[in-house]
Formats: C-alpha cells, sequence, structure tokens
C-alpha cells in the first residue's frame, strides 16, 4: 500500500507540473496572438509619396516625418528632386491609413546651407489623412520664413 500511495503522489506531482506547463504555454500563445492582433502587418500598409520644396526650389535631404497620434509613425528622406516616399521602422514600405500630422526637418545628410524654419518640424507643415484607396501623394512647399497662422497642420489653440 505504500508503494501505491507514493505512485499516485509522484503521478499526481507530474501532472500537476504538467498542468503548470500547458497553462503556462497557452498564456505566452494567448499574448502573442493578442499582441499580434493589434500590431500593424506590412500587407496594411499603402504607397505613400510626394515632394518636398522650398521657395519653390526642392529640398534635398530633408526628414519628412508621418506623426500618428495613437498608431505607427512613417518617414522618409527626400531625394534630390525633394521627392519622398514613406517608410515604417518595424514594418517596411508605405504607411498604414491614418490620420497624421507633418513635420519636416533638416537631417544629418542636409547641406549645411538648408535651413528649414523649426516651425515645421515644431507645429507641422499639414494634417494629412493616408487612405487606404489611394492616392496618397502629398507635395508640401515650405517658405523660408513661414507665418504660423498659414501652417494648416496648426489647430487654433496651438498658435
Amino acid at each position: 500500500m505504500t508503494d501505491e500511495s507514493t505512485t499516485m503522489t509522484n503521478t499526481d506531482i507530474i501532472n500537476r507540473k504538467l498542468n503548470r506547463i500547458v497553462l503556462g504555454l497557452f498564456a505566452v500563445v494567448f499574448t502573442c496572438l493578442l499582441g499580434c492582433s493589434e500590431s500593424v502587418q506590412s500587407s496594411n500598409l499603402v504607397e505613400v509619396r510626394g515632394k518636398v520644396m522650398l521657395e519653390g526650389q526642392p529640398v534635398e535631404h530633408a526628414n519628412v516625418i508621418f506623426d500618428s497620434s495613437g498608431g505607427v509613425d512613417a518617414h522618409a528622406i527626400t531625394d534630390k528632386d525633394g521627392a519622398y516616399q514613406l517608410e515604417t521602422d518595424d514594418h517596411g514600405p508605405g504607411a498604414p491609413a491614418d490620420t497624421y500630422l507633418v513635420r519636416v526637418t533638416t537631417s544629418k545628410f542636409s547641406s549645411p546651407s538648408l535651413v528649414i524654419s523649426p516651425v515645421y518640424s515644431e507645429f507641422g507643415v499639414d494634417r494629412v489623412t493616408v487612405s487606404e484607396t489611394g492616392p496618397n501623394q502629398f507635395d508640401f512647399e515650405l517658405k523660408s520664413n513661414p507665418d504660423q497662422s498659414e501652417l494648416t497642420g496648426v489647430e487654433e489653440s496651438e498658435k
């Protein structure tokens, strides 16, 4: 009888350990599924492109940042023609459909002579909506000395 009760106890211990392992694995899988369902998948990104001009001239090596209020931000650096195409850090080329405040700044690659008003990085150039169906072409004309009241990205309460 002692051997039988010892065997049951060992079986009980093994079952308890297995139950804990199974519950732990279930918790890990459930957490992963929950996290993955809320994340942006690369298939949910849409192409977003445009041009940045300063006083009618293309701006080379400017940072273009599409700042989402709660989702995924997207960014690009303009080429010699001022053209950009957005990408995200974690999800690749494109941007999720969302509303963004667009900011433009110089980059570490910008010419030292390039001066982009800090107003465009602080208050933004514009608020835009990227749609799933497009077209998502956003061109921005910057001024050397912008008047804050002209910025469509700035809400009245922010001026």
